[in-house]
């Protein structure tokens, strides 16, 4: 990573990222920014990468993670400056954190062409480093595209779909219970006063709505998303 990531970034910007993870992850600072930072090794970690690029990546992990941290807190104090906010934290990871994934294949590609062509396993490496590249760019098309339809639903949707898809770090059991709830809320029922059977109907006209919502808006505008950014042999239509 680049000496100079964090620089222009102001003492604002890093208060209001610092109350940012303090309240998504509900600890004091060093406790929150810990788990911020474990977070983004584990899902770096969880990129779907060739395992012959796991040791560069390793190598280079304490620098991916704060590269990562760095384009957080620069997109947050943007948003927050334009009278916005984060609106899906894990969302906003996974996109910052995309794109720090594919800088780095595209390194690994530019240091595998700076090396003797003659040698066949450094071309064959270089071709799956490129195919590497296409996986990650397409990943992060499709991702960014999401959150943008994602963001253009109307708000109490966009709301529900968030509250019902934000479920990382919760066990099945937890995940259920969250969706019940949500369910019952929606369906302007009282958890005390729900029946098994109000339960069930709550759960399935939720299912309903969101199937309803994904097929005839946000599956449309994806799709229309994704073939604008379409690329033909690496380069932009």
């Amino acid at each position: 990573m680049p000496k100079n990531e964090f620089d222009g970034i102001s003492e604002e910007e890093m208060e209001d990222f610092k109350a940012l993870v303090v309240q998504f992850y509900g600890k004091p600072w060093e406790e929150a920014y810990a788990l911020f930072t474990k977070e983004i090794a584990e899902r770096l970690g969880r990129k779907d990468t060739n395992k012959s690029y796991r040791a560069p990546f390793s190598a280079d992990a304490h620098d991916l993670v704060m590269s990562v941290v760095a384009r957080f807190i620069k997109i947050n104090g943007k948003l927050r400056r334009a009278g916005k906010k984060i609106l899906n934290f894990h969302a906003m990871l996974e996109n910052r954190i995309s794109h720090v994934h594919h800088e780095e294949l595209r390194e690994l590609s530019r240091s595998a062409r700076n090396v003797d062509v003659g040698d066949i396993d450094i071309i064959s490496q270089t071709a799956l480093i490129d195919r590497e590249m296409e996986r990650s760019e397409a990943s992060r098309i499709e991702a960014e595209c999401h959150n943008k339809c994602l963001d253009e639903l109307p708000k109490h949707v966009h709301d529900i779909f968030i509250e019902y898809y934000d479920v990382d770090g919760l066990t099945p059991a937890e995940r259920a219970e969250m969706r019940r709830r949500l369910a019952l809320r929606v369906a302007g029922i009282y958890p005390s006063e729900a029946t098994t059977e109000a339960t069930a109907d709550a759960k399935k006209n939720l299912d309903i709505v969101l199937s309803k919502w994904r097929r005839k808006t946000l599956a449309p505008c994806k799709a229309k998303c994704v073939e604008e950014h379409t690329y033909v042999d690496g380069r932009p239509l």
